[in-house]
């Protein structure tokens, strides 16, 4: 995509194609502290004002700016300047140009009045000028963002044992051994059945917090949550079991 500079000089060229073979002559932005020189002849095209823009919906990578341009007649020759201006004004009447991508343009003219005031305070003398307003789109510079590299976050967690008894308890008080009953960890893909003692080992259980077990023993269920290692004593209900 054209750079501001680039959008300029199309916009100049386009100028100087049109009105061929009178001469266009580009300014820059005046300096209002010393006596504007002007062209002899032709007709002159003064940057006053860079001001940016929104850019188009969905498009962040394309910044819009919109440009001022005094556009006056610097012929001495009265018959010659109106001519000239008048050539310009059919010119301009479309409001819209190509720029240096073959795009279609648009070119907004303001008043009359405007265009006397800024001529005044650039010191130009009285003379045939207009006012424009010429939108350029240009592509947004960016800079790559630097990669950040967070260092890597290694996280621990201490395994530890159970060791547990699993005892039948009856409302008479009677407290049984329970033999061949199943025993599993919720969330964890890890059962083990009581031996003859009643007794079970669980391995890699995540320390320090507690974990929640389900007991199954014939046809009873029985969910406990006890802590996640050491040695404790699982106690399930068992009247009418044990027939």
């Amino acid at each position: 995509m054209a750079s501001l500079a680039q959008s300029l000089a199309a916009f100049h060229q386009w100028l100087g194609d049109a009105i061929a073979p009178e001469p266009v002559h580009l300014l820059s932005m005046p300096d209002l502290s010393a006596p504007a020189r002007l062209p002899t002849g032709g007709a002159g095209l003064l940057l006053c004002n860079v001001q940016p823009k929104t850019g188009p919906l969905g498009r962040r990578n394309i910044a819009l700016v919109e440009v001022s341009l005094l556009l006056f007649v610097a012929e001495a020759d009265c018959l010659k300047a109106a001519a000239l201006a008048g050539d310009l004004a059919f010119l301009l009447e479309e409001g819209r140009w190509r720029d240096g991508a073959g795009d279609s343009q648009e070119v907004g003219l303001d008043t009359r009045d405007a265009a006397l005031a800024m001529s005044r305070q650039c010191g130009l003398p009285p003379c045939l000028a207009m006012l424009l307003h010429v939108p350029f789109a240009r592509e947004r510079q960016t800079v790559a963002a630097r990669p950040v590299l967070a260092p890597p976050r290694v996280v621990s967690e201490a395994l530890a044992d159970l060791h547990g008894e699993l005892v039948g308890t009856t409302a008479a008080g009677r407290r049984l051994p329970l033999a061949e009953a199943d025993i599993a960890v919720v969330g964890q893909q890890q059962q083990v059945r009581t031996d003859h003692r009643g007794r079970f080992h669980l391995t890699g259980l995540p320390g320090g917090r507690a974990i929640k077990l389900v007991v199954g023993f014939k046809t009873a269920r029985h969910e406990v949550i006890v802590p996640a290692h050491g040695t404790i004593t699982v106690e399930m209900p068992i009247d009418g079991l044990m027939q």
